[in-house]
């Protein structure tokens, strides 16, 4: 158990009398929420989300629409307190209180940033409140006005809201028939004749918005009345002509208000007659003029057309439109408006249906039918911008998310409506994406820098009534039996889907295509032909609702396409003599597919073209979606077709742990390399599947056309470059007098002093002849040269003022003094020219309060030369001086910051940097030492370009400040405490270990012996020249052991604890590894100004699930009591997402841990702990890499 700290202490202490009081409470009365054994106030919920959140679920919300870690912890919180799931702001925690304060801190780590609590006195409860201009769910944002959307983005607890197109203060909506109910919500379909298969019925193939839409067709997805599934879905001899309809529920339209039907459409039918013929009076809506022979042409009616018709009480209902007046097939969704005005009357309301009438012959009806969805009757909203005409169009609404096109009437073409048609998917807020559906959570996503997003309405994971995972299908193939699985379409007999007992992606067995002797799927007995064949599961149902459908395996493939490069993959193989039409009927080569059967049809899902055919003999996890066949009986069917007799020689298909599951969550990838992710993010973006969703992160700079590096500066001309296929943006300078960041222009002059220990090209030391104002000479032995000490992660050399002892100290009587001058450049005339470099600087005032001395004292300058000036009292200008941070930097690297004057725009110029002892007393200090120097120019001035930016009025006596760079590189003023009578001074409680010694410094090392242990090694990928790393560093990994082939654990040599493990066909003898890295014992400083914290850096090369990699903080209370006692706690752990996201493996890392509870302790001691758990997999990775160790106390 961990040892409670005083403020934990304290929060125990009111938990615990909070307790004492429910149960006193309880004693007489179940009120208030006591536990009695029948109400909600001990469900558990709390334990089970809090366990979550530690598990690292909270991390893992990425919605801007779901229910909170409050919500979901609070145990009367059911999910149900608003629209899409949101929590109810007011939860009740019970348990009697006293004040607010009382409840705040009670409740401290439940409440969100947006919320806040307060005692109710009147029945001593606490509870929780949204703050004031914040939001907990879509009801707090409902601003009263019915032509707005309100949602609350959960991301920022903020209400957004966006204006309902088409809206006025009492318009009344008549109809709204969106399909979502999954019922035809009092709509009635009829046939003529009854065909049997072919009908109206709900339906997910499509649908404009949601889900479901009302559809015309059969289970073959045709209106074909001779296809059936039982016949496989083929067209027969037998079709019949039908007639359907489709009638609306009946509406009242108002006596005194506008208005309007409008409804989506999607149409494919048979296409119209080419009109060929020569009719004189043209042709009535509905027929072709077509040449019946050489003589005669006639109007023609046109067949499998679909009718609109408003139907009053009048004898025959009123055509209002027709598909045969846009080709009969729509090509996409279509928006259908129709004007209600004809049928109103002033003095009394009307009653209307809408009627939907298809006539098919019984010819050519092999195409999918009709779907219809969003039915809407409502009143109209006469404004400006709501009507279109053709002379006059609609506005721009500068939203990228809509169509601004005006949509004619049906019965009126030359006058319309601004429906402001959204694009399906498209947002540019959260408010954009509502489904109004309750069992979602929805959310915009918007990349960096984009003008619009993607909707994404995921089903509600928190709310069980809603979406509950679970699996429908699992086979791992253990079993060795295929008894459930049929077979299909094979055409070998030789090559076939079969248990491979051999291989696996875990375990023993999987399925497999090809030869009995497991080795391929040539077959020369079909000649050119090559093996194929589907292997289907049994029918499953795939359950429909707000939920993900997944199918996920695991895939080994290794073709013909294995070891060729991706970029040439390209199936099917076509010559280039080959014209690209007939290229598309050629068959694929050694193509794999996942293909479901439905209605009597295969339709594909997945296929190996994702991968490039192959996967170069590894296993690969796969995931395909199966949402499109939610609420339909199918078989999933694995399917291989060599395509070919040729090259068929390679391993072939295994696949295992086939998993059929109802999902909560997105899952559209498995692995980075997946081309649904390389597909998404283009050439421009790196892509990496995160949970399941593919993330692009941009290249910076890069392009596929010019206006992909539209920077909005009008000082540049923007072009885009492709080389190789690659594209990158440059700029350029529209004018010379302009200024742009993005020019290139911005580094002016740069030394890092990486000149393999030699002077840079172009620098000049000088050493002063004579005697200083003291009359002291100047030494000789002292002066600017090159250094090993640099930086710590920016090289191996430095700019050194002092000597090759290390130290300013030279012979008495003499004082040390020089200066250095760089090369010549032109300071330019546009923007900010600023210098700044790294400063470490170790004098006399490391050890003195800072007081400004008359004469120079281990001070050091920098001057810009006016070389072109011949006045020697102006050449020089003075930049900047060491006094602007009291001359010393106390032992560390500083960034400083200075800028050149107006004055020396446009002028050639050297910069001096030169330093002075000034006298021959107290020179211990090493000198001066300075890296990464630069000269850049800036467009925008920076937050400071001197020490005089950063200096408040009013300065703290106890810290100084000046102008630097922060750690991301960007200008920006720096303080620090700094020593003095009552002042904080910054410490160090454990050294920095850079491991540059060789050796460990204050940490040892267990195992320090053998060939995995704990060592130095020289620079691989964090700093400096050395740093530590765990592992094996002959073989770059951490498997110990034996290394002994082998096939079965007692092969292995006895009694040492290894195991046989491994790919069935390389399985080798290791064992599982531990280890520790334990500091030297430190305290820290009692002062509680400090902030105590452990820094390191690292790179986990390690599994990301399994293994353990901890590190432990131990401490000794009462030292030198009666009875000591030895702590510990956990202060970090990779098992934690929250400490070891998935995203930082393999890269360098940079952690801080506070340590600032443990002041109070002695002995205290840091230890990095280390246990693989098993010998799986220890050689597939190299290990733990670590740098920059050090336990640090900042005043804050």
């Amino acid at each position: 158990m961990n040892v409670l700290d005083q403020t934990s202490l304290k929060h125990y202490f009111i938990v615990a009398l909070s307790l004492f009081t429910l149960a006193l409470a309880g004693c007489g009365t179940t009120d208030d929420g006591a536990d009695n054994g029948n109400g909600p106030a001990d469900t558990g919920a709390a334990d089970t989300a809090n366990s979550n959140e530690d598990a690292g679920a909270a991390d893992t919300q990425t919605s801007e629409d779901t229910a909170t870690a409050e919500d979901t912890s609070a145990p009367e919180d059911t999910g149900a307190g608003g629209e899409d799931g949101g929590s109810s702001p007011n939860d009740v925690v019970v348990g009697k209180c006293t004040s607010d304060q009382y409840c705040l801190t009670l409740l401290k780590d439940q409440l969100g940033g947006f919320q806040t609590a307060f005692c109710d006195v009147a029945t001593g409860e606490c509870k929780k409140v949204t703050k004031a201009g914040f939001c907990a769910n879509d009801g707090d944002c409902d601003d009263g006005s019915e032509c707005t959307t309100d949602k609350c983005d959960i991301a920022t607890n903020k209400c957004v809201s966006t204006a309902v197109p088409n809206c006025c203060t009492g318009k009344v909506s008549l109809l709204n028939a969106r399909f979502e109910q999954k019922s035809f919500e009092g709509f009635v379909g009829s046939m003529k004749p009854e065909v049997g298969n072919v009908s109206w019925n709900l339906s997910t193939n499509r649908a404009h918005t949601g889900k479901n839409s009302l559809y015309l067709g059969n289970s073959c997805n045709t209106y074909d009345t001779s296809m059936t599934v039982d016949s496989g879905c083929k067209p027969g001899g037998s079709a019949k002509p039908f007639e359907a309809n489709l009638l609306s529920q009946e509406v009242a339209l108002p006596k005194n208000k506008p208005a309007i039907a409008h409804f989506w459409i999607w149409i494919e039918a048979e296409p119209k007659f080419t009109a060929n013929g020569n009719c004189p009076n043209g042709c009535k809506a509905g027929t072709t003029c077509v040449k019946v022979d050489n003589t005669q042409s006639l109007c023609v009616p046109e067949n499998d057309v679909l009718s609109v018709f408003v139907q009053t009480n009048a004898p025959s209902p009123d055509p209002v439109w027709e598909s045969s007046s846009i080709d009969k097939s729509t090509s996409g969704w279509l928006h259908v408006a129709i004007n209600l005005a004809p049928y109103q009357k002033k003095d009394q309301a009307t009653a209307i249906k809408l009627r939907w009438n298809f006539k098919a012959n019984n010819a050519k009806n092999n195409f999918e039918g009709v779907y219809i969805d969003d039915v809407v009757i409502e009143t109209l909203c006469v404004s400006n911008g709501t009507t279109c005409t053709k002379s006059q169009g609609c506005a721009d609404d500068k939203n990228p998310c809509t169509d601004d096109a005006c949509t004619f009437f049906a019965n009126n073409g030359n006058q319309g409506l601004c429906f402001s048609d959204k694009e399906p998917s498209c947002c540019i807020n959260v408010a954009d994406c509502n489904d109004l559906n309750d069992c979602t959570v929805d959310k915009c996503s918007i990349a960096s820098g984009a003008s619009q997003g993607v909707c994404d309405n995921q089903p509600d994971a928190n709310n069980v009534q809603c979406c509950k995972p679970e699996n429908t299908f699992k086979d791992n193939f253990e079993s060795g039996s295929l008894a459930a699985w049929t077979s299909a379409d094979s055409n070998s007999k030789s090559v076939k889907w079969r248990i491979n007992d051999k291989e696996a992606s875990t375990s023993a067995k999987s399925l497999y295509f090809g030869k009995s002797t497991l080795n391929g799927y040539d077959d020369p007995t079909l000649g050119n032909a090559g093996p194929k064949g589907h292997f289907c599961s049994p029918e499953l149902s795939i359950v429909q609702g707000t939920v993900y459908d997944v199918l996920s395996f695991d895939l080994k493939l290794q073709t013909e396409w294995s070891g060729k490069p991706a970029a040439n993959y390209k199936n099917p193989l076509c010559p280039s003599s080959v014209p690209p039409e007939t290229c598309k009927t050629l068959p694929k080569v050694d193509h794999f597919s996942v293909d479901v059967f439905d209605a009597g049809q295969y339709k594909q899902a997945w296929s190996s073209d994702n991968i490039k055919g192959t996967t170069e003999g590894k296993w690969q996890p796969i995931v395909v979606n199966l949402d499109q066949f939610q609420g339909k009986k199918v078989k999933v069917c694995f399917s291989f077709d060599a395509g070919d007799g040729g090259a068929n020689n390679a391993g072939g298909v295994w696949v295992d742990n086939v998993s059929i599951d109802v999902a909560c969550n997105k899952t559209i990838c498995a692995t980075d390399k997946d081309q649904v992710c390389i597909d998404k993010c283009g050439k421009c973006g790196v892509p990496s599947c995160v949970q399941g969703d593919c993330e692009c992160t941009p290249i910076a700079g890069c392009c596929e056309k010019d206006g992909d590096c539209d920077d909005a500066d009008t000082c540049t001309n923007d072009k885009c470059t492709i080389k190789d296929g690659v594209g990158s943006c440059g700029y350029s300078l529209t004018t010379p007098s302009c200024c742009s960041d993005k020019t290139g222009d911005k580094a002016v002059f740069g030394e890092d002093f990486e000149s393999n220990n030699k002077m840079p090209s172009g620098w000049k030391v000088t050493v002063p002849k004579g005697k200083n104002i003291l009359g002291l000479p100047y030494a000789t032995d002292k002066g600017w040269m090159i250094s090993i000490k640099a930086k710590p992660g920016s090289g191996n050399y430095s700019l050194y003022f002092g000597g090759k002892d290390g130290t300013l100290n030279s012979a008495k009587g003499t004082t040390p003094a020089g200066s250095v001058t760089g090369p010549e450049f032109t300071v330019p005339t546009n923007g900010t020219t600023l210098v700044s470099f790294d400063v470490f600087l170790s004098t006399e005032w490391d050890d003195f309060t800072f007081k400004k001395p008359p004469l120079a004292i281990d001070q050091m300058f920098v001057h810009a030369i006016d070389v072109e000036e011949k006045d020697a009292a102006k050449q020089k200008v003075l930049l900047w001086d060491s006094y602007a941070i009291e001359g010393t930097t106390k032992g560390k690297w500083v960034p400083v910051v200075m800028a050149f004057p107006a004055s020396l725009a446009n002028k050639k110029v050297r910069l001096e940097l030169s330093f002075d002892c000034g006298n021959d007393n107290m020179n211990k200090g090493e000198g001066a030492f300075v890296d990464n120097l630069k000269v850049e120019t800036l467009c925008k001035k920076p937050a400071c370009v001197s020490d005089v930016d950063c200096a408040p009025q009013t300065p703290d006596t106890c810290k100084k400040y000046w102008c630097g760079k922060d750690k991301a590189g960007a200008f920006a003023c720096q303080t620090e405490f700094k020593p003095g009578k009552g002042c904080c001074t910054n410490s160090i409680a454990l050294p920095n270990e850079t491991a540059e010694s060789g050796n460990f410094g204050k940490w040892s090392g267990k195992p320090f012996t053998g060939s995995v242990k704990w060592q130095v090694i020289s620079h691989k990928y964090l700093v400096g020249k050395k740093e530590i790393y765990f592992g094996n560093s002959s073989a770059w990994n951490y498997a110990d052991g034996s290394g002994k082939m082998c096939k079965q654990t007692s092969e292995c040599p006895s009694n040492t604890g290894e195991l046989c493990v491994g790919p069935p066909a390389a399985k080798k003898c290791y064992k599982a590894v531990t280890s520790e890295l334990l500091s030297d014992p430190f305290d820290l400083d009692p002062d509680v100004k400090k902030i105590a914290s452990f820094k390191f850096k690292a790179y986990l090369d390690l599994e990301t699930n399994w293994e353990e990699l901890e590190i432990w903080v131990s401490w000794v209370e009462n030292p030198t009591g009666v009875s000591p006692k030895a702590k510990k706690e956990k202060l970090w752990e990779k098992a934690n997402i929250k400490d070891m996201p998935v995203a930082d493996y393999k890269k360098v890392i940079d952690r801080t841990l506070d340590l600032s509870k443990y002041k109070p302790y002695k002995n205290i001691q840091l230890k990095f702990v280390f246990n693989s758990g098993d010998p799986n997999n220890n050689d597939m990775n190299e290990g733990i890499f670590l740098d920059d160790l050090i336990v640090e106390e900042i005043c804050q």
